[in-house]
């Protein structure tokens, strides 16, 4: 699995621009601004996992209307988000299995990390 970060919004943008990515960690407090601004932008974005300390409902609920994947509560459990990390790997395969070379044991992927998001250019079943 390749990772690239990005430590703030203007570096994530700049990433997004640069590359396709299969999956973004994004952290919704960033030095220069709220994460959840990627969200509500109408360029296309990858599958996206919210990390995040904030854990009030009504905040969940609005990230995963905007179009969060998944809501990760900070502090996490590492096997945890890594299932999840899997798991959106794995839906987004199913949703468009023409993207994916036809081998299960190698895949290629991309994916974005801003904050303490993480972008992982190749993903393995190993991951």
């Amino acid at each position: 699995m390749e990772v690239q970060w990005a430590p703030d919004l203007a570096g994530a943008r700049r990433a997004l621009l640069a590359a396709r990515f299969d999956l973004m960690l994004l952290d919704l407090h960033l030095p220069d601004g709220d994460g959840r601004s990627l969200l509500q932008e109408p360029a296309r974005l990858p599958p996206v996992i919210v990390l995040s300390a904030v854990g009030e409902e009504s905040d969940v609920v609005e990230l995963l209307e905007l179009g969060a994947r998944d809501y990760v509560q900070k502090p996490f459990r590492t096997g945890e988000l890594l299932a999840r990390l899997r798991s959106a790997v794995r839906h987004d395969h199913l949703a468009t299995p023409a993207r994916w070379p036809s081998s299960s044991t190698a895949r290629t992927s991309a994916s974005m990390s801003a904050g303490s998001a993480s972008t992982c250019r190749s993903w393995s079943a190993a991951c």
